[in-house]
């Protein structure tokens, strides 16, 4: 079971790992330029971006308490 988890997660960090190797060069840590961000269609991707991370978050969540009850009945 704990390798089902893994592989959930793993197109998420290897997505992570992408991002930030592509980031933007700037001379401070971060990957949206505050100046740039509130364009409409870098927002637009921004937020589709931060909706499909919230919803694998929230699958891994519920699939882990699932997995833990599971756990805990048996």
């Amino acid at each position: 079971m704990q390798y089902l988890g893994i592989v959930i997660m793993l197109p998420l960090t290897a997505y992570h790992a992408y991002r930030y190797l592509r980031r933007p060069r700037m001379s401070v840590l971060g990957v949206y330029d505050p100046t740039a961000v509130m364009n409409g269609d870098e927002m637009d991707r921004n937020k589709k971006e931060g909706f499909i991370k919230l919803a694998l978050y929230l699958i891994n969540f519920f699939a882990g308490l699932l997995w833990m009850i599971l756990a805990v009945s048996s």
